[in-house]
């Protein structure tokens, strides 16, 4: 079996990149969400832009002749629910 990959370079900014990282820290509570951030300090290479690159390498699933379920919302007694089509 093949496994096809595919490479893409994101660039974000660096403070876009700080406030993503307090963000995880805080809604994982390894930063107790009371406490008030004065700096933010990661030391990562920036480009001339002040953007940080990176790359992520992924598996692209292979296609199937099966065919997917369709799911479409049906209300029962004011609920909604799922049902394969």
């Amino acid at each position: 079996m093949n496994i096809k990959t595919e490479t893409k370079t994101y660039e974000i900014s660096y403070d876009n990149l700080e406030a993503a990282l307090l963000q995880f820290l805080q809604a994982n509570r390894l930063i107790p969400l009371d406490y008030d951030i004065l700096e933010v300090d990661i030391g990562v290479p920036v480009t001339k832009k002040g953007t940080v690159e990176f790359d992520i390498t992924y598996a692209i699933p292979e296609k199937t002749d099966k065919k997917r379920p369709h799911l479409r919302v049906i209300e029962n007694e004011n609920q909604l629910s799922l049902f394969n089509v």
